[in-house]
């Protein structure tokens, strides 16, 4: 159950989330998140404390967010699974969705987002707890394809999971440019493993 200050926190999230997506970091002003979640500068210190207490948590709750993006999509379809087969064709959905060019930005800007977290040990934790919070989530979603013999039994779920949010961060790598290698080609070998690891 979401008590009545979860709501009000909620909110402020959203509106710095917001702003910090339409103008970066730079343009967040807390009167105006003030004015768009409909609450008082004085909540905004009641629940971040100030203005950098309020980025370092928007930013996290949007790296969380654009990390975990399918994932309630995948659950869901890999929930309907009955067979490795169908699980693998669930899994390259995914992959066809994550890896497009379209989505470059996205993983550029959260790419600012960690390198603000240098020195900036709130904003790490955030980040952290988020990277950690998305990670766990995939790996019970595995663990359950595991439970239903859907992947190899010694496959280690948590593992895989960090090892694959571990290549969509370092993606954008190759993205700045001119790419230099073929995007497909890096991930039909991501994919390779991933898929070596997972199945039979």
């Amino acid at each position: 159950m979401v008590v009545a200050g979860e709501v009000v926190r909620n909110r402020i999230l959203d509106a710095a989330v917001h702003a910090i997506d339409v103008g970066g970091e730079a343009s967040l002003r807390v009167v105006a998140v003030c004015e768009a979640a409909g609450v008082t500068q004085g909540m905004v210190r009641y629940y971040f404390g100030n203005r950098d207490g309020l980025v370092s948590e928007a930013k996290g709750v949007r790296f969380g967010r654009r990390f975990g993006e399918f994932l309630d999509e995948f659950e869901s379809a890999a929930a309907g699974c009955q067979t490795p087969d169908q699980l693998r064709a669930v899994i390259d959905a995914v992959f066809g969705r994550v890896f497009i060019r379209e989505r470059s930005v996205l993983r550029l800007e959260r790419n600012v987002d960690v390198g603000g977290a240098v020195g900036h040990a709130a904003l790490a934790e955030r980040i952290a707890a988020s990277r950690d919070e998305g990670c766990l989530h995939l790996a019970r979603i595995l663990g359950s394809a595991r439970d239903r013999n859907l992947i190899r039994k010694d496959a280690d779920v948590v593992a895989v999971s960090a090892m694959y949010y571990v290549f969509v961060h370092g993606f954008s790598l190759w993205e700045l440019g001119k790419e230099t290698i073929d995007r497909e080609s890096i991930v039909a070998v991501f994919k390779s493993a991933l898929f070596a690891a997972l199945f039979d």
